[in-house]
């Protein structure tokens, strides 16, 4: 999911996910697991990123302290109702 998440070019949702890495419809459950899985945290997760970034020499610093550049853009769902979601 991983790979997916980071291959994929078109709207964000899970089906496109699975289609980045070439995936059929058969993992969309497992996929949702996934997401919904204890095993792992955003916040480990970005821990992780995080150590992992600043421990390559070719980070980019300002005093000091590495740069993390992201778009920030939140744009919330139109509908609130999702069916089979």
């Amino acid at each position: 999911m991983v790979w997916g998440i980071l291959l994929c070019n078109r709207t964000p949702a899970i089906t496109s996910y699975l289609n980045a890495v070439g995936l059929s419809d058969y993992y969309y459950g497992h996929a949702l697991h996934w997401f919904h899985a204890t095993s792992w945290s955003a916040k480990t997760l970005s821990d992780r990123w995080h150590q992992w970034l600043i421990s390559h020499e070719n980070v980019k610093r300002l005093k000091g302290q590495p740069i993390y550049v992201g778009d920030c853009i939140k744009v919330p769902k139109e509908g609130r109702k999702m069916p089979l979601v």
